[in-house]
């Protein structure tokens, strides 16, 4: 039936009707193809924009991050709990096989007790937390073990800077 139409249809009034029809599909790709990728195209520069925005100011505060940290004698990027400070402190030392106690304690702090540990190695050992690491001594109690060998039973509570 449309083979019909179309042929006896005027040669002129063809090309009418395949311009007609060739400007109707190019309205349609651009109004549902072309409209709408500009549209995204814009949203997505919008959000790259405020991307990079947040960007910056992560890296800013990157650097104040580090510069706090080194003003406070930290290493940049140190992110060890003072648990697990205290615990690679210990077994870097060989500590650990004097350790009867490694717990946390109620103020942030690391509550440890030592047995039979050379004094004069465990002041050279807290003496090297502190300078290193940052840690403080909050609690210290030793008691002499032994025959005055210089060996001590230890109780005490390590924190953080700060704490």
């Amino acid at each position: 039936m449309i083979h019909e139409l179309w042929a006896r249809l005027e040669g002129r009034n063809r090309r009418a009707l395949v311009l007609g029809g060739l400007a109707l599909i190019a309205l349609a790709c651009h109004q549902w193809i072309w409209v709408p990728t500009q549209r995204s195209i814009a949203e997505l520069n919008a959000i790259n924009a405020e991307q990079r925005n947040v960007l910056a100011w992560m890296q800013e505060a990157k650097s104040e991050i580090d510069r706090l940290r080194n003003q406070a004698g930290a290493e940049p990027g140190t992110e060890a709990s003072l648990m697990a400070v205290v615990d690679g402190a210990l077994r870097k030392q060989g500590f650990d096989r004097n350790l009867r106690k490694l717990e946390p304690d109620t103020g942030g702090g690391v509550r440890l007790s030592l047995e039979q540990i050379g004094f004069d190695e465990l002041v050279a050992w807290i003496t090297s937390l502190q300078l290193e690491q940052g840690v403080m001594v909050a609690r210290f109690a030793a008691v002499r073990a032994g025959d005055g060998n210089g060996q001590v039973n230890v109780n005490l509570t390590l924190a953080g800077r700060g704490g």
